[in-house]
């Protein structure tokens, strides 16, 4: 007698998985929204030293500003490069869940690495004075929490035994 035990990927209905789905895709979207703010906000050129007669201000005030500039532009740079590797682990999260091949713990790994990135990401800003990086960064830190938390209620429910197994026996099937 073999014993068939409930998909894994039923703690998702058919209607849930169309509302997460489009919740997923609204995510992704403000992602793109602060990738785009922060691309358009932040300084992209790095300052050189002032070379003229006169400085414009004191000698140690235009070192401090040309460094907290060339600061933001590194920052700039490494918040590119890991968003857009984090953006296409995102897609592929979402493409799988969407094919029912990612379930609630393969999305729960992908928010909790999101979740990781946005905590340093909103304490870098604090250090550096990014101000997009606290804003938008700080809410989109508070959403990724949202997210690890719903996908850990559906997980733990993924992983919950379900009451009755199904039976095949040679002539049909009989609950228990």
């Amino acid at each position: 007698m073999d014993t068939i035990k409930p998909s894994a990927g039923g703690s998702f209905s058919p209607k849930g998985r169309k509302v997460t789905f489009l919740l997923l895709d609204i995510f992704f979207s403000i992602l793109l929204v602060c990738w785009t703010v922060r691309l358009g906000t932040e300084p992209t050129v790095l300052q050189g030293p002032y070379v003229g007669d006169k400085p414009r201000y004191s000698y140690r005030y235009e070192e401090q500003s040309r460094f907290r500039n060339n600061r933001r532009v590194y920052l700039l740079i490494a918040n590119t490069i890991i968003e857009s590797f984090l953006f296409a682990i995102l897609t592929f999260a979402i493409l799988q869940f969407v094919r029912h091949r990612y379930h609630a713990g393969a999305l729960l790994v992908v928010f909790l690495i999101q979740t990781a990135y946005w905590i340093v990401a909103f304490a870098v800003g604090m250090t550096v004075s990014s101000y997009i990086n606290i804003t938008l960064g700080g809410a989109i830190m508070g959403l990724c929490v949202v997210w690890d938390i719903y996908l850990l209620i559906m997980y733990r429910r993924q992983k919950k035994p379900t009451a009755g197994f199904v039976e095949v026996d040679e002539g049909g099937a009989s609950e228990n």
